[in-house]
């Protein structure tokens, strides 16, 4: 009975480590697929972070961009504002449906020395 009972013993012990290395196999394709995944999610982050930074690159050039328009219309209203300040808006106001204004008394603009040549010259070419 001794032999029969180690037989038996040596049975199961290979039943065993036959389930131990089958749930081995398991773990380590379990790992792998993990592995694969998270390589995966690491490089899906890498191209967020890239697009991301690209993004806000582009942002800031956009919002520069706007800022030195915007200074540059403040600067050509501030041009106008010096060199006609006489000019009557009265056909720009009417072309768009507005009530005529009435003149101003002086015209500024039409009695100043300054010549033609000089105003073209200065004003910025868009």
């Amino acid at each position: 009975m001794g032999t029969y009972d180690l037989e038996k013993e040596i049975c199961c012990v290979l039943q065993d480590s036959s389930k131990i290395r089958d749930y081995n196999a398991k773990l380590w394709n379990e790992y792998i697929n993990l592995n694969d995944e998270n390589w995966q999610l690491k490089v899906e982050n890498f191209k967020l972070v890239s697009q991301n930074a690209c993004t806000e690159i582009s942002l800031a050039k956009a919002k520069a961009d706007n800022f030195a328009k915007s200074e540059k219309v403040k600067s050509l209203q501030s041009v106008i504002n010096l060199l006609a300040p006489g000019l009557s808006l009265a056909p720009k106001l009417k072309y768009f449906g507005f009530a005529e204004i009435p003149k101003p008394k002086s015209e500024i603009f039409l009695k100043s020395e300054i010549p033609k040549s000089e105003i073209h010259a200065e004003m910025p070419i868009f």
